[in-house]
């Protein structure tokens, strides 16, 4: 229902008064995308941590492997399998392995916990990912300049 496509039997329970004026309604705009913050604020979402990350892979060892949102890797296993871990991943918080098609061939990307929450919303690797990929480019176009949504905190919100 609404932009945000929310299953009937979870709207009521996500919809948010994003713009103040007194009504949830999921076909405006800014209650929409303040609903579907709300549904990620709710399923765990890390406010300024990264979603997902790009590997390396060094050798093939990585064809053996399961791949998808749903799978938990530590740092130690991908590294056995030919995996390059990114510096800054400390190593403690598992992670999926998300194998996905690319212009050159096949990627491989490290889903990190806020990418999980975007699969809860979509039970999809190539829907989280165009997610995370185009609220990059948005906010690389947009620059420094910040809206009102950006400036909002969905934890403000008690629907």
């Amino acid at each position: 229902m609404g932009l945000g496509q929310f299953v009937p039997s979870s709207f009521h329970r996500w919809e948010v008064d994003f713009d103040g004026n007194g009504r949830r309604d999921l076909w405006n705009s800014i209650d929409a995308i303040g609903s579907v913050a709300n549904y990620f604020s709710s399923h765990g979402w890390r406010r300024g941590e990264p979603v997902a990350v790009r590997a390396s892979v060094s050798d093939t060892g990585v064809g053996a492997m399961k791949t998808g949102f749903d799978t938990s890797y530590s740092g130690a296993a991908l590294q056995r399998h030919g995996i390059v871990v990114p510096a800054g991943l400390d190593g403690r918080e598992r992670v999926s392995l998300l194998k996905l098609d690319g212009i050159d061939g096949y990627e491989y990307w490290l889903g990190l916990k806020n990418f999980y929450v975007i699969t809860r919303y979509n039970h999809s690797s190539y829907y989280a990912m165009a997610v995370h990929q185009l609220a990059r480019a948005l906010r690389s176009r947009r620059g420094s300049g910040r809206s009102v949504l950006a400036r909002a905190r969905v934890s403000d919100w008690n629907p």
